[in-house]
């Protein structure tokens, strides 16, 4: 559980401070004992506000079929708020959509900010403003602003419908603004980029962009490919290894911190840690519809549905237990079995293995190895959910 929630950014003197706290050390109990069944509520949320975005990236696998889940109902929403929030430490909205386009964005702020939540954003920074990063900024732990180029061209033929120029002007914007004032909360700022052969020998630039806008990370992710077309902009890991070098020493020299996808290793098990994957103590999703899930990499596979049954019941149910339990015994079920998850590195920055062809869309998500993406391969539900449509 070590470093992945911010607890210590929580306000002290928020009035839910102390509940958030005891929820806090209940986990930590609940999950270096391993237990199966929960007094806690989950620290961390990820909470499909809406699927909509403003912008057609070339790599996007968001092809929801149900074109009546756009949004998260409001009401539903402060159902959940309700419930959750008083325990909550963060709350991620949305990750796949843009979560800028939700039509109570600005409602999300305020509800956070009564119950004291920070806010974990992923956004493609293009619709930031001075109103809504003034809302974000005193809730905000870490925001992640989707960065695939430092050149315009590129850029623009990634992410279709972006203009470079307004996104540069954003990002400057939201950094300034955090310089004016002092937070309390400590928020981040991090460019995100995803590694493609348009783009991967620029992440060298991308951390000197970042640098010299007063950035604090960047985070860079091999592609997923969702289509035969996609399949070629997969990065040969012998080209990314000698960036993959430079990354990591302008990274220390400019004192930004990193977050790479892996370059290619030779390597066994025993160049890693087992442990048992905190998502099942630690973090829930929540689907537009109200679907819960233990994990993004869920296959469409829901513990059940909000709608008419409270969080708590579904957070212990029958499968949910049996999930925690087989961690614990270390006979993983479900996709845990052969999940990255389950293992840490020894030190940063070290390389793991990485199936190229398990990143492509031809080749299966069901495999006899352990499946990596930064340790995790993620939105393997997407793979799975399309598959089941094309058959119905």
């Amino acid at each position: 559980m070590k470093n992945y929630i911010n607890f210590e950014k929580l306000n002290r003197d928020h009035p839910y401070f102390e509940q958030k706290k005891e929820n806090y050390l209940s986990i930590k109990h609940h999950y270096d004992q391993s237990d199966h069944y929960l007094n806690s509520y989950p620290a961390r949320i990820t909470l499909q506000t809406t699927e909509q975005c403003n912008l057609n990236c070339i790599m996007c696998a968001n092809r929801r079929h149900d074109v009546n889940l756009l949004h998260m109902n409001k009401k539903f929403f402060i159902k959940i708020a309700q419930e959750l929030f008083p325990y909550l430490v963060e709350l991620h909205p949305t990750n796949i959509g843009e979560p800028l386009c939700s039509p109570w964005f600005s409602f999300l702020c305020d509800t956070m900010a009564h119950y004291g939540v920070l806010l974990d954003l992923t956004t493609n920074g293009t619709l930031l403003n001075r109103q809504n990063i003034a809302q974000i900024l005193p809730i905000l732990a870490d925001i992640k602003i989707s960065f695939d180029s430092v050149k315009k061209d590129t850029l623009e033929r990634i992410r279709r419908g972006a203009n470079f120029e307004t996104l540069c002007s954003n990002i400057q914007l939201i950094s300034e603004m955090r310089e004016e004032q002092s937070y309390a909360n400590h928020p981040s700022i991090t460019l995100q980029t995803t590694l493609m052969r348009k783009n991967f020998q620029e992440l060298p630039e991308i951390i000197r962009f970042a640098h010299e806008k007063g950035l604090d990370r960047v985070k860079a992710f091999h592609l997923f490919s969702y289509s035969e077309k996609m399949d070629s902009e997969c990065v040969d890991l012998e080209d990314y290894d000698e960036i993959h070098k430079k990354a990591i020493s302008l990274g220390k020299k400019l004192n930004i911190h990193l977050e790479l996808a892996e370059p290619s290793h030779n390597f066994d098990l025993k160049d890693l840690i087992p442990r048992a994957c905190p998502l099942l103590w630690v973090e829930s999703f929540i689907d537009v519809d109200g679907s819960v899930y233990p994990c993004h990499s869920h296959g469409g596979d829901s513990i059940g549905n909000l709608n008419g049954s409270n969080f708590k019941d579904l957070w212990n149910s029958p499968f949910y237990q049996d999930l925690r339990l087989k961690i614990k015994i270390k006979t993983p079920i479900w996709h845990c079995k052969g999940c990255g998850m389950l293992y840490e590195k020894i030190f940063k920055n070290q390389a793991i293995s990485y199936d190229f062809n398990n990143f492509k869309s031809i080749h299966s998500y069901k495999t006899d190895g352990i499946r990596w993406s930064s340790r995790m391969k993620q939105f393997d539900n997407r793979r799975e959910y399309i598959d089941k449509m094309d058959k119905l």
